[in-house]
């Protein structure tokens, strides 16, 4: 029975592994790769002192070299608190994080499917009961492999779950779930931001990866049916958000709106990318179980015989 289970998790891990390799978010090249960019400073630095990575892939970010400039410029241009804080230090955890995850992904889904096909493996040559004098090792190797797979997928893990909830790569409105990013307030012409978050932070108005499984960021064919003014739909003004809890409209064409709506999206391209990144994170959850199971079972099984 105790061979079974093992072959069992082992085909498992196995399994759930080359669907994750399948449907993976890096591997497949479904994120976008520039992602970093620093024109939008309100103090531009000098593009040609910092050799930006644009166009390569996430695995190839030079975060070392953003973090070193960022140093320096920080020396001749003394920044406020919320400036550092959204201006630098966002920047540079964004690179790190996506550069981790990229590595993790590769090296996690690999080292699975090794793990699993190896496991597997043993296990079925037990279950046929050839080479039975070998189980106490098949515990051993059990138990590293185990071991060895709980943390890179743990940390796999770890380093989605912060991409997926905290960043982006395309720069998509974030909107309410009737597609409104504004509404007015009882003063004529002024509105209420409804993803304002602090001064200079420039990236709450953004939808995030977790963000894009929602109906609103894909194309629905009745989404807009309650506006009952097209007029009141525009992207023109969300950016505006970002630096503001209430903005002035009263001089547009949009005063008389009770509410503003982002444009809405014809594909499903973004729910396909978040389900990507949902995917894996809940199935490598599982493959995390299965290799407590590994470790549990080649202890028993080591013991069994020892």
């Amino acid at each position: 029975m105790k061979v079974i289970a093992f072959f069992g998790f082992s085909c498992a891990i196995l399994i759930f592994s080359i669907i994750n390799l399948f449907i993976g978010p890096i591997i497949n090249k479904k994120v976008t790769r520039n992602y970093i960019s620093i024109e939008d400073y309100s103090t531009p630095p000098n593009i040609d002192d910092l050799i930006m990575t644009r166009g390569n892939s996430w695995g190839t970010l030079n975060c070392k070299l953003l973090s070193d400039f960022y140093d320096i410029f920080d020396e001749n241009n003394p920044l406020s608190a919320e400036e550092k804080e959204y201006d630098f230090k966002w920047k540079i955890n964004e690179c790190e994080r996506k550069k981790a995850m990229y590595n993790m992904e590769y090296t996690s889904f690999i080292f699975n499917i090794i793990i699993g096909f190896v496991c597997g493996l043993l296990g079925l040559l037990h279950l046929l009961e050839v080479k039975k004098y070998f189980i106490p090792k098949t515990g051993l190797i059990s138990i590293g492999c185990g071991i060895v797979g709980f943390i890179f997928t743990f940390f796999y893990i770890v380093y989605n779950g912060i991409v997926y909830t905290n960043y982006y790569d395309n720069k998509i409105p974030k909107r309410d779930s009737d597609g409104s990013y504004a509404k007015r307030t009882q003063t004529p012409g002024k509105f209420e931001c409804l993803y304002y978050d602090e001064y200079n932070n420039h990236y709450s108005v953004y939808a995030k990866y977790s963000d894009l499984i929602k109906k609103q960021y894909n194309y629905e064919k009745d989404f807009y049916e309650s506006v009952s003014d097209d007029n009141c739909i525009t992207d023109r003004y969300y950016i505006n958000c970002a630096q503001n809890d209430i903005i002035d409209l009263s001089s547009t064409s949009l005063a008389s709106c009770k509410k503003i709506y982002a444009k809405s999206i014809n594909n499903v391209v973004n729910r396909d990318k978040s389900n990507r990144f949902l995917t894996c994170l809940i199935l490598s959850l599982f493959i995390c179980i299965f290799h407590i199971c590994l470790v549990v079972l080649g202890i028993i099984l080591y013991k069994d015989l020892y």
